[in-house]
C-alpha cells in the first residue's frame, strides 16, 4: 500500500481539510495544528522553551500537556527533560542528505518535516493549511519550504497542494499577471484580519474597563498591587502586541494591494508611443 504523508499547516483556507482525509494518510502536525486535527500521528516542535512561552503565554502549559500525553513520534531538535517521550530529530543525517558539505537551508517546520517524509521514502505528500503567504511572516521560510518540494517531486514522490495555495503557483516569467486574483486574495486575507483586529480592540477594551473599575472602587488602597490587577496588566500588554502585529499585517497587505492595482494599465500605447514619449510628450488619444 502507498505510503501518504499530509503535513499540516495553519492556514485556514484548508487546513480543516486534512480532518476529510481517510485514516491511512498519516498526519504530521506542527504549531497550532493540534487545536482542531482530529488524528494526528507525528508531532514537529523545532522551537525551544524561551521561544514557546513568549509566543503562547499561558497556552504554553496546555500545549505541553498535549505534547507530553502524546502517542505518536515526537520530534525535537535537542532533548527536553520536559517531554521525555520526544525523540531528536535526526538533523544531521538529513543535512548530510540534502546538503553534503554545504549550508543547510531548513527555514521552517515545514521544511524539515518535508525532508524527513523524503528521507524515509514516502510515496506521497499533501499539504494543508500551508500557504506561507505573508511577505511579513514568511519571506524567509516559504523559498525552503518549495526548496524540498522540488526535491520531493525530483525523487518521484507526487506533491498535492490545495487549490487555495500560493505555494508553486506563479505564471512564466516575462508573462504578465492576473493582478485581480491576487487583490482578492490580499482582500480576504485582510478581511480576516480587520475580524482579528476588532476581536482583540474589544478584549483591550475590557481589560481596562476591569482596570478602571478596580482602582476607582479601591480609591487609595493602591488596587496595582493586587494580583488579579497584574494579571490584567499582563493580559493589556499581551492584547497590545498583537494588535500591533494584526495592525503592521494589515497595513503591509494595503501595500501589496496598492502594488497590485498600479499594475493595471491605464492605457494603450498605439505604435510609435514610444518616440513620443522618448520626446518627452504624451501620446494623443
Amino acid at each position: 500500500m502507498k505510503r501518504i504523508v499530509a503535513i499540516l499547516g495553519t492556514a485556514l483556507a484548508s487546513r480543516l481539510e486534512a480532518n476529510d482525509q481517510p485514516p491511512e494518510v498519516e498526519r504530521w502536525g506542527q504549531s497550532g495544528t493540534w487545536r482542531y486535527i482530529t488524528q494526528m500521528d507525528r508531532w514537529f516542535e523545532v522551537h525551544d522553551q524561551t521561544w514557546l512561552i513568549r509566543r503562547a503565554g499561558k497556552g504554553f502549559f496546555p500545549y505541553l500537556f498535549y505534547m507530553q500525553q502524546f502517542k505518536g513520534p515526537l520530534y525535537l531538535l535537542k532533548p527536553d527533560p520536559i517531554i521525555p517521550n520526544a525523540r531528536v530529530l535526526p538533523v544531521d543525517t538529513l543535512s548530510k542528505q540534502f546538503f553534503g558539505d554545504e549550508q543547510p537551508y531548513f527555514t521552517s517546520s515545514i521544511a524539515y518535516m518535508t525532508a524527513l517524509a523524503i528521507h524515509e521514502g514516502v510515496d506521497e505528500i499533501r499539504y494543508f493549511g500551508v500557504d506561507m503567504a505573508h511577505k511579513m511572516e514568511y519571506i524567509h521560510q516559504r523559498s525552503g519550504c518549495e526548496y524540498f518540494i522540488g526535491w520531493a517531486r525530483a525523487a518521484g514522490i507526487k506533491v498535492a497542494l490545495p487549490d487555495s495555495s500560493p505555494i508553486l503557483k506563479a505564471v512564466p516569467y516575462g508573462v504578465r499577471r492576473d493582478t485581480k486574483v491576487i487583490q482578492e486574495s490580499i482582500l480576504e486575507r485582510n478581511g480576516n484580519l480587520d475580524g482579528e483586529e476588532k476581536r482583540l480592540v474589544e478584549a483591550l477594551i475590557a481589560a481596562r474597563a476591569r482596570m478602571l473599575e478596580m482602582r476607582q472602587a479601591n480609591g487609595s488602597s493602591r488596587p496595582t498591587r493586587t494580583k488579579r490587577y497584574k494579571e490584567l496588566k499582563t493580559e493589556e500588554s499581551h492584547l497590545e502586541e498583537k494588535l500591533i502585529n494584526i495592525r503592521a499585517k494589515m497595513n503591509e497587505n494595503e501595500y501589496w494591494l496598492a502594488e497590485e492595482k498600479g499594475m493595471h494599465l491605464t492605457e494603450t500605447l498605439s505604435p510609435g508611443s514610444a518616440l513620443v514619449y522618448a520626446q518627452g510628450k504624451r501620446p494623443e488619444k
